[in-house]
């Protein structure tokens, strides 16, 4: 679950740079969360069991979203029948304390469609 934060006058700038203007920062909710790290997958059974995510992956998907690629933010992981709710207007990777390296993202989800709890 991401963590709400504080609208700051540089979120609104990435949310300007990101939506070409296009989005009132101040009629959104802010998140921040981990995207993805590069602990294995535990998913026994599957191709991606034990599979670790590479750093230099998480900086190229930085890239794309710090230079403006579209990606939407959905309610459900099955990105079927339901409409994005918001998008991802940030990425960062980071390295933990623990050595691991981590896809920090932050992303907008609007007021009147908010469903995350604070």
């Amino acid at each position: 679950m991401g963590k709400k934060i504080p609208l700051t006058d540089r979120l609104a700038s990435l949310i300007a740079k990101s939506t070409d203007n296009s989005v009132d920062p101040t009629t959104v909710s802010i998140y921040e969360t981990i995207a993805i790290n590069n602990l294995p997958v535990s998913k026994a059974g599957s191709l991606f069991d034990g599979a670790v995510m590479e750093p230099g992956t998480m900086q190229e998907m930085a890239d794309y979203v710090n230079n403006a690629g579209a990606v939407p933010m959905h309610t459900l992981h099955n990105q079927g029948g339901e409409l994005p709710v918001g998008r991802v207007f940030y990425a960062e990777p980071r390295t933990t304390m623990m050595g691991t390296s981590e896809l920090r993202s932050l992303f907008y989800i609007p007021n009147s469609e908010t469903v995350i709890n604070d």
